[in-house]
Formats: C-alpha cells, structure tokens, sequence
C-alpha cells in the first residue's frame, strides 16, 4: 500500500529507476490508476535531485541511491534478487525505512540466457552467422554438452536453475558456496 506524501516537494507515489520500455508498459497496466508513478531508464545518480520525486522508490542492481535521499524516503524496493546495494544505502544513511527485494525475480531466465551463452560459445554461434552466405563450412564444427563438466559458483536461486538446465542437458554439475542447500549437488 502506497500512501500520499505529505512532503510538498515530493509530487509522486512512487518512482521506478532503470526501467526500459516493455518493462514501463507491463507496470503500467498492473498500477492501480490511483498510482501517481513516475519512470525513469536511468539510475538515479545519474542525474542526482536534492530530494526524491516519490517517498517509494524502485530500482534495479546498478543504482545508487544518492544519500540525501534517505531522510525523504519511506521504502526501497530493488527489482532484482541481489540486494547488497540497498544494505550499503542502509549503512552509509543510517535509513530506517523499508527496504524490499524479489527473492525469485527471473531465476529461470536468467538460467536459460546462460544456457543461451554457453552454446553461443560452445557451437560457435557468431562464426556460423558470418559464415553463412557463403555456405563455409571450416571451423564450425561444435561439440556436445553432455558428459561435460560445469561448475556454479553461487547455488542459490539462479545458481540452482542452472543446475538444472546443464543437468537436463546430462552435465557433471558439481557447487561451490558457502551453504551447501542442494542434497543431489556435489560440492
């Protein structure tokens, strides 16, 4: 719940940071129309205000938000998993309030956009594109994923959809992390 600032400087509900288009329109339509949002594709420090135009803002991993801001602020929500940025606003502001983040934002696609890399590199994705039209066929020849060894650094919730993507594919996954919560991963 989202409640009226009583800061006359302060004219918004809530600003979104580091937003791109499809991203705008999808938060658009799911804001209650008594929202008054404002949305940026910018961090907020790269044009850094004396105050923030909202007492909620959202952001993403790579703002910074600058330290003026805290005592004009009521919550931080970082539409992201990792959340170190906002701990270090907390400790470098001493800010009391709200800090939230989304423990399960996109952990399936970011796992597959890996997968997307690995067999870009794997099956020499860009090398096969430049040699298309003229149907070269030299160097090109790629390799089989399966039997392979992979290492995630980091089992947590992306780390763990990757692991399954690459054991799908029948790789020898094996873990490193502090918490060893995956019983079938070898670390």
């Amino acid at each position: 719940s989202i409640s009226p600032t009583s800061n006359p400087l302060i004219s918004m509900d809530v600003a979104f940071y580091e937003v791109f288009e499809e991203e705008k329109r999808a938060l658009k339509k799911f804001l209650p129309a008594k929202i008054k949002a404002v949305f940026h594709p910018h961090p907020p420090q790269e044009k850094i205000a004396p105050h923030p135009p909202a007492t909620l803002i959202s952001i993403r991993t790579h703002s910074r938000i600058p330290p003026q801001w805290s005592q004009h602020l009521k919550a931080v929500l970082t539409r992201s998993q990792g959340f170190d940025h906002l701990i270090d606003f907390r400790n470098k502001t001493q800010f009391k309030g709200r800090l939230g983040y989304l423990r399960n934002y996109c952990t399936r696609a970011v796992a597959e956009h890996v997968l997307l890399s690995i067999l870009t590199l794997w099956r020499k994705l860009n090398a096969q594109q430049e040699q298309f039209r003229s149907f070269d066929r030299d160097g090109l020849t790629g390799r089989e994923l399966a039997g392979k060894k992979a290492c995630i650094i980091g089992v947590g919730g992306i780390g763990m959809q990757i692991v399954d993507v690459l054991e799908g594919l029948r790789m020898r996954v094996r873990g490193v992390d502090l918490i060893k919560s995956a019983k079938r991963l070898e670390y």
